[in-house]
């Protein structure tokens, strides 16, 4: 049942996943649907740990070095006429930085309106785009997005 303002309740199913893409500073509203996607990648965030040594301790003290947000496969179903399809691609090719919002709604509502979830919007750039062409397969397109300064805040989608 859908809440009014919130976003993800409990454990949901990942089928529900969507990707948004938009032009560097617009907000989630402004973001437009990735068309035909068959499979999205982690989102990861890590920190190095640095260790210190030091004598007379029994174990090394620890220090949170520097962070970085893992890249991001996402694979579609390639269709050349998509428009975030091209968009991304035309990205890649100019290495222009874009704003991908993934989202995650708890239910398909089947009527084309979103339920509730949780987001997270960053800037990236995309590193690669690949076709693949595998014999009786469907044709895909795999792009590499790669978070330029993290991935975000988990944030409810608006409603």
């Amino acid at each position: 049942m859908a809440r009014a303002g919130t976003g993800l309740a409990g454990i949901t199913l990942g089928n529900f996943t969507e990707i948004r893409v938009g032009d560097i500073a617009d907000a989630f509203a402004a973001l437009v649907k990735l068309e035909d996607v068959q499979s999205v990648g982690e989102l990861t965030d890590e920190a190095t740990i640095v260790d210190v040594n030091a004598y007379g301790q029994k174990y090394m003290k620890k220090l949170v070095g520097s962070a970085n947000a893992s890249a991001i496969e996402v694979v579609c179903n390639y269709d050349p006429s998509a428009p975030v399809q091209s968009e991304l691609l035309a990205a890649y090719t100019a290495s222009k930085p874009k704003v991908v919002a993934l989202t995650m709604f708890e239910a398909d509502t089947g009527d084309g309106s979103d339920s509730e979830g949780t987001y997270n919007q960053f800037d990236c750039l995309v590193a690669s785009a690949s076709v693949a062409n595998s014999f009786d397969e469907t044709r895909t397109i795999t792009f590499s997005i790669v978070p330029t300064n993290g991935l975000g805040a988990y944030e409810n989608v608006p409603t």
